[in-house]
């Protein structure tokens, strides 16, 4: 397994890519579920009981906050709203979460099935027909 080390690095790498790296690949929507996705894995991958951990994860919590809320001079990031509730709740978790010392493998669900549903979700809108009687 990956040192916490190398695991912080990714995640900030992960962050920066999506932001800067990814704009003619990705949409806003895309960029934000796997930024919400792999960063909840690099998450997982944490211990919450070293002292590290948790200062990584509340670092990136209070930046990635600081930017959605406008409280720093540089742009927000560009899959986030201004004072984006969504990203705010997420950190806050997150961040409670590895303050409380527990397993961060507990929030797979909010990880990838939230992110998954909203793909899908996404998909289906466009997809299927708009007539509820269809489905029965």
């Amino acid at each position: 397994m990956p040192s916490d080390a190398a695991i912080m690095a990714l995640i900030t790498l992960w962050i920066g890519f999506l932001e800067w790296g990814s704009r003619r690949l990705l949409s806003n929507f895309a960029a934000r579920k796997l930024c919400h996705a792999g960063c909840g894995m690099g998450f997982m991958l944490l211990d919450a009981a070293k002292p590290e951990c948790r200062s990584f994860v509340w670092a990136v919590a209070a930046s990635s906050v600081a930017l959605t809320w406008d409280l720093l001079p540089l742009p927000p990031f560009r899959f986030a709203s201004p004072r984006d509730v969504g990203v705010t709740v997420y950190l806050a978790l997150i961040s409670a979460w590895f303050y409380l010392q527990l397993p961060a493998t507990i929030l797979a669900p909010l990880f990838f099935a939230d992110p998954a549903g909203a793909v899908v979700g996404k998909w289906a809108s466009r997809t299927l027909p708009a007539n509820p009687r269809v489905y029965g």
